[in-house]
């Protein structure tokens, strides 16, 4: 099942609270592995829960954003909104040992989990 893969709540989650987010945003927000998380965005795509829209700068130049789609949002709704936040933090709050443990992707050297107390 793709919900059981690292990450991937994550992803959900945060696009059904913030609407849009670009790659980089993910990257800084969570410190999941560059390559792990293209793959899940890949995987959310084609299973239609997450898409691609391009919006351009004042400048003219485009740029993408990733947006949940109408079955993503209903699928987040579906599990339940306070569900994955609970999953989200505890996964947030886990060291590298128990990342492994759990077959999670280790933290990034310059990432550490992020203190939500």
């Amino acid at each position: 099942m793709i919900l059981s893969k690292s990450g991937l709540l994550l992803i959900l989650w945060f696009l059904f609270n913030k609407k849009e987010a670009r790659f980089k945003e993910f990257l800084t927000d969570f410190g999941i592995p560059r390559k792990t998380l293209a793959r899940r965005l890949i995987e959310l795509g084609e299973h239609r829960l997450v898409k691609l829209r391009v919006h351009q700068d004042t400048k003219g130049k485009g740029y993408h954003v990733y947006v949940l789609t109408e079955k993503g949002s209903r699928l987040v709704r579906n599990i339940g909104l306070r569900t994955v936040e609970r999953f989200v933090s505890a996964e947030k709050e886990l060291d590298n040992a128990e990342r492994t443990v759990l077959g999670l992707p280790r933290l990034s050297s310059n990432s550490t989990p992020k203190d939500t107390r």
